[in-house]
C-alpha cells in the first residue's frame, strides 16, 4: 500500500509533469516540493475550516492555524514526522482552540491585555532562544541563513502581536484575539525542545545543522 505522504509526492510529481515538461531535474525537484506544501495546506486548512464549522467554531480555529503558520514560516518548529499526521494534528489541536477561545472569552474578558503582554514578552525570549527552530526535512547551513530567520520571525511575531493589540483596542470581538493568541503560544511551544520530544523528533541546534551533524 502506497503510505499517505507518497501519495502526495505522486500527485505533486504528475501535475509538474504534465505543466511543466521542459524543467530541468533541479527545477522539477523544487516545483514539486512547491506544490506538495501548497497541497497540504490547502487540505490542512479545508479541514480545519470544515471541522471547525460544524463544531460552530469554523473561523476562530481558522484565525489560530494561520496565525501559528505565519510565524512558523520563517521561526520554523517541530511538526509530525509525516504529511497526514501533520494535517490529522493540525485539524485536531487548532478545533480545540477555537473551542477554547469561544468558551473561555468570558472568563478572561478583563485578562486579555494581561495575555497579550505576557505571550508578548515571554514569545520574544522564546524566539530569541530557540527561533529558528529546525527539522531534518528543512535544514539551515549557515549562519547568516539563521540571523535573518530570527530577525524575519520577530518582525512577523510583532506583527501579529501588533495586530491583534489593535483588534483589542477597536473592540474586536474578544474571541477571536484569543483564538489568535492561542495559535501564537502553540507556534512558540513547537520551538521548544519539549515540543521534539512530543512528537519524538529529533532537536537539533542551528550549529549542529551547520555543522552537518
Amino acid at each position: 500500500m502506497v503510505q499517505q505522504q507518497d501519495k502526495f509526492d505522486l500527485i505533486s510529481n504528475k501535475i509538474i509533469d504534465t505543466y511543466y515538461q521542459e524543467s530541468s531535474p533541479e527545477e522539477k525537484e523544487i516545483l514539486v516540493f512547491g506544490t506538495k506544501i501548497i497541497l497540504v495546506t490547502v487540505i490542512g486548512y479545508s479541514l480545519i475550516l470544515l471541522f471547525g464549522s460544524l463544531l460552530g467554531v469554523g473561523y476562530l480555529a481558522l484565525i489560530a492555524a494561520v496565525t501559528a503558520g505565519v510565524i512558523k514560516i520563517f521561526s520554523g518548529g517541530v511538526h509530525a514526522s509525516s504529511l497526514i499526521q501533520c494535517v490529522t494534528s493540525g485539524t485536531i489541536m487548532f478545533n480545540l482552540f477555537g473551542l477554547a477561545a469561544k468558551y473561555s472569552t468570558f472568563y478572561l474578558k478583563g485578562k486579555i491585555i494581561i495575555l497579550l503582554f505576557g505571550t508578548l514578552l515571554i514569545g520574544s525570549v522564546i524566539i530569541d532562544i530557540y527561533a529558528p527552530a529546525i527539522v531534518k526535512e528543512k535544514p539551515i547551513n549557515s549562519k547568516s541563513k539563521a540571523s535573518r530567520y530570527k530577525i524575519y520571525s520577530f518582525i512577523s511575531f510583532f506583527i501579529v502581536h501588533l495586530i491583534y493589540f489593535s483588534c483589542y483596542k477597536l473592540g474586536v470581538a474578544n474571541q477571536f484575539v484569543v483564538a489568535g493568541l492561542l495559535g501564537v503560544i502553540w507556534q512558540l511551544f513547537s520551538l521548544t525542545p519539549l515540543s521534539y520530544r512530543l512528537y519524538n523528533r529529533d532537536y537539533i541546534t542551528v550549529e549542529q545543522a551547520i555543522e552537518g551533524r
